[in-house]
């Protein structure tokens, strides 16, 4: 996500949600009081991850690498047709389209990083991720 966010011209590149920020004056005060976008946007990831397990089952909940492990199969849980597919798909985790150099900075950066997303992802899967970069 935290690569995804620096390739698009929304606020999310800066480290700011409007709209959640709107909707929960202490996410708003919190990301005001962190000056490095990075850490904002570590805070964002940090407080959608706390939102998600906060309001969804588990089973509600679909990761982009289980979808492309399953083929798409992983999106059975929305659309129940979804168990027939069996797509080629492939991450783009490691894709050209991020700065690799800046992935590293991220990964390091988010395993010193403590929060609910910690609960959706292991850290030693980031460490996997980052391990990848460094042979791309």
């Amino acid at each position: 996500m935290l690569a995804s966010w620096s390739t698009v011209e929304f606020a999310v590149q800066r480290g700011h949600v409007p709209v959640a920020e709107g909707l929960d004056p202490d996410l708003k005060l919190t990301l005001a009081a962190i000056e490095d976008v990075l850490d904002r946007q570590i805070q964002v990831l940090i407080w959608f991850h706390d939102r998600i397990r906060r309001y969804l089952p588990d089973e509600a909940i679909i990761r982009y690498e289980s979808i492309v492990e399953t083929g798409g199969k992983a999106l059975a849980v929305v659309r129940p047709g979804a168990t027939r597919l069996d797509e080629p798909l492939q991450s783009q985790n490691t894709s050209g389209l991020y700065d690799h150099e800046r992935m590293l900075r991220i990964g390091e950066r988010l395993l010193k990083s403590a929060g609910a997303h910690w609960d959706s992802y292991s850290k030693e899967s980031v460490e996997r991720l980052l391990g990848e970069l460094t042979t791309v």
